[in-house]
């Protein structure tokens, strides 16, 4: 006979399983015993009122005693397994206790996200540019970005692809070309900086140019994502260039006349669909003060609310645009487009819209066929 056998166990290890599985199988019964007792004074609870004999203090009572026997029932089983533990198991004990607590988590449901679609743009026969497809957009995707969108504002030569530098891209990562754009004492600062230094210089293509392209900052969020997804402010970059190209035309909201006269702006993400953009003010700020745009999501609805306040008052005191109709909501969220301003050495001209998702193309009462597959998977979308 092993020396390990059933009836000669030595191995403190295999004692410690035996012990284990005593101790669940007791506890196991007295779970069911103590779920028996109450369904047992239960019982004895209805049959009480239905006899008509039923009154408070009977069942306070009743009540009272049961408790008294479980608790002293608990402590009787919980003395008895402790006495038995041996000071060297305590893994198996940590198992069964994880174990159990994921035999009590329910399954995750899949809450059904909403997002409001506002057609009434498409509705009013606005004339969206039916070249500009989810398809097309896709196909203009490269290596080093997430998404390629698409910016377009009336009145003006703003009509460009927007790419979205991808920060986990090997792109940034290469030593050569971190050494070459990125700037700062960490290696995510300097990622952070080489991708949009990278985009400040080059084209959409990967060509060197000095326009380069119109890009949305790194660490925000892309925009073919569910409305309840995206930045509370995301940051749309591009050069001013004295030509007017790419943002060479936010100078005009720098004037309140212009800006009163040209509200309106058109984003078209990769997923089908589109962002209105209602201009709300704008300022000029330092370029060395990152913080003063406010990337990514606010720490609360107060800041989000004085970061708009303090944006428009310094619009006012500067002169410049400011929309005098638009009225702050806690669930805006907003578009900053930044460029040059060559009034002053390292100023930036900064443009703030409020967004909302809009129907840019046919069947866009529901979900199409990109939005299901890539964003809102057992989802449903509601026109408004």
């Amino acid at each position: 006979m092993s020396r390990y056998s059933s009836n000669n166990i030595q191995d403190p290890d295999e004692r410690c399983k035996q012990i284990f599985l005593k101790n669940q199988h007791k506890i196991v019964r007295a779970k069911r015993l103590k779920a028996g007792k109450k369904i047992a004074a239960l019982i004895a609870i209805l049959v009480v009122a239905s006899k008509g004999a039923y009154d408070y203090g009977l069942v306070d009572d009743l009540k009272s005693k049961f408790e008294q026997q479980e608790a002293m029932k608990d402590a009787s089983e919980a003395s008895k397994i402790a006495s038995e533990e041996p000071t060297n198991e305590a893994s198996y004990y940590e198992d069964a206790s994880n174990s159990e607590n994921t035999e009590k988590q329910e399954e995750p449901t899949v809450e059904e996200k909403h997002e409001v679609i506002d057609t009434s743009l498409y509705d009013e026969g606005y004339e969206f540019n039916s070249d500009i497809t989810p398809e097309y957009l896709k196909n203009l995707t490269i290596d080093y970005s997430s998404e390629t969108a698409w910016i377009t504002i009336p009145n003006t030569d703003i009509n460009y692809a927007v790419v979205h530098p991808d920060m986990n891209s090997e792109k940034f990562s290469d030593k050569e070309v971190i050494a070459n754009y990125g700037t700062g004492d960490d290696i995510e600062t300097k990622i952070l900086t080489a991708a949009e230094n990278y985009c400040l210089h080059n084209d959409f293509n990967g060509n060197k140019s000095t326009e380069g392209s119109i890009f949305i900052a790194p660490d925000n969020k892309d925009l073919d994502e569910p409305f309840s997804k995206i930045s509370d402010n995301t940051i749309i970059y591009g050069h001013n260039m004295k030509s007017g190209a790419m943002f060479g035309k936010l100078s005009n909201w720098k004037s309140d006349e212009y800006g009163e006269a040209n509200k309106q702006g058109i984003i078209y993400t990769d997923d089908g669909y589109g962002y209105e953009i209602e201009f709300i003010a704008g300022r000029t700020i330092s370029g060395s003060d990152r913080s003063l745009l406010n990337v990514g999501n606010f720490d609360s609805q107060e800041d989000k609310e004085t970061f708009v306040n303090e944006f428009i008052t310094d619009a006012k005191n500067q002169g410049r645009f400011v929309n005098d109709d638009y009225e702050f909501n806690q669930d805006d969220k907003f578009i900053t487009l930044v460029t040059c301003s060559y009034e002053t050495n390292n100023e930036r001209f900064v443009l703030l819209g409020k967004i909302h998702k809009i129907k840019v193309r046919d069947n866009q009462n529901n979900l199409n066929e990109y939005y299901i597959e890539e964003n809102l998977e057992n989802s449903s979308v509601h026109s408004r």
